[in-house]
């Protein structure tokens, strides 16, 4: 394909070229030796033969071209010079006195201004080497034509064998004009010329489907479209806008963390014949309530006690329940961790001085509360002999009961 290209668009590009032709005499008489000539990218040079009989070959260089042999004045040759860049040419049989060298200069570039690499100096289009122009466009906005394709150092124009495909298939980035519609195929209006997906003015999809076995997610099917599920949009809303809800099949299983049977893949909880919890709980620590503990699942007691621990143990389950005590703190056995009366409160509390050596003691108190009085048996509390004086009788007196066990 690029090589077909190639064809057509150096006809293009030579055919904008500002051409000129350049004439030039080939004769072994002295004329002709060390030719030398600069022209520009696309001009024609005709060589006029002398008397003789001579060719013209390139030697070297960036064109590559051959006359042939040609006997007598006024025979001519012509080429285009098309590569920049300079080539040594020579006749043959007089190659010391018939030679020179042609230098080939280019002011092209990029003529578009549209183009990340408009060139203002340039006075001609510049192509790449399969005559595509060698301007450069950072995106499908900037190219010349409404459609086309753009390369890392140059731009083609689609033409007939040369579209979309084929700009993808040789490196390019394609441009097209959008066609929009259905492009899902499993949707009854499915468009195989659209290229680009159609919404809604709520952003849904305008593809129809038949069935929730057609849709590309689960979602909502309405008779014009379809809306994907997220976390604003679910079941529910569906069907209070008049859809068809497509949800994920449910999984159930135990959906508690603390459950030896936990399943993470679960989507809604699973219970048995009974109505209870098909979760299974290594200790009364794990249960989420108050409730009997079976070895395939937990129910819970019931707040109308129908179903008390009495009757998780006569089932063969074991029973987590609530701690119970005095819940009254006007008993002496009021316990403040426990919530639910077990009818154990029977000591009202007295409150009195309950230290029977105390001046004021209580005996009907059972709480004390701190208000215990004693007298001391002496205003000197170091006279030890009670003779009214703190002296060495009384720390002899010390020392010898020093150590000994009070009764």
């Amino acid at each position: 394909m690029k090589t077909t290209l190639l064809l057509f668009f150096t006809f293009i590009s030579f055919g904008l070229s500002a051409q000129t032709t350049h004439n030039l005499g080939w004769a072994n008489d002295g004329s002709s030796n060390n030719q030398s000539i600069t022209i520009e990218q696309g001009d024609i040079i005709i060589w006029t033969w002398g008397s003789g009989t001579h060719n013209l070959r390139a030697t070297s260089g960036t064109e590559s071209f051959d006359s042939g042999y040609f006997t007598g004045s006024g025979n001519t040759f012509t080429h285009i010079f098309n590569q920049v860049g300079s080539t040594d040419y020579v006749c043959d049989p007089h190659a010391s006195n018939m030679n020179g060298t042609v230098t080939v200069t280019s002011t092209a570039g990029c003529l578009d201004e549209n183009a990340s690499n408009y060139d203002a100096t340039a006075t001609e289009q510049s192509f790449d080497d399969y005559g595509n122009p060698a301007c450069i466009y950072a995106s499908c906005d900037d190219i010349p034509d409404a459609e086309g394709c753009i390369y890392a150092n140059a731009y083609a124009s689609y033409v007939e064998g040369f579209g979309p495909a084929e700009c993808t298939l040789y490196g390019g980035t394609a441009c097209t004009v959008a066609a929009i519609g259905c492009m899902d195929a499993n949707a009854s209006n499915y468009d195989s010329a659209a290229t680009e997906q159609s919404f809604d003015q709520y952003g849904n999809s305008t593809c129809i489907y038949a069935s929730c076995d057609d849709i590309p997610e689960y979602g909502c099917i309405y008779a014009d479209g379809f809306g994907a599920f997220n976390a604003n949009f679910n079941a529910a809303n569906c069907v209070q806008y008049g859809g068809t809800p497509c949800e994920a099949p449910s999984t159930a299983g135990c959906l508690d963390e603390n459950a030896s049977n936990y399943d993470a893949t679960a989507t809604e909880q699973a219970f048995d014949q009974y109505g209870n919890f098909v979760c299974i709980y290594a200790s009364c620590d794990d249960v989420p309530e108050y409730g009997c503990i079976y070895s395939d699942g937990f129910g819970a007691f019931s707040s109308d006690g129908t179903f008390t621990g009495a009757q998780c143990i006569e089932y063969g389950g074991t029973p987590c329940e609530e701690p119970a005590g005095c819940t009254d703190p006007l008993f002496v056995e009021f316990d403040p961790s426990v919530t639910l009366d077990d009818g154990s409160c029977s000591e009202l509390v007295v409150e009195g001085c309950a230290y029977a050596d105390a001046d004021n003691y209580d005996v009907s108190a059972n709480t004390d509360d701190g208000s215990c009085l004693f007298t001391l048996g002496s205003t000197c509390p170091g006279d030890f002999s009670g003779d009214g004086f703190v002296n060495v009788s009384d720390l002899g007196g010390f020392l010898g009961a020093f150590g000994e066990a009070c009764d």
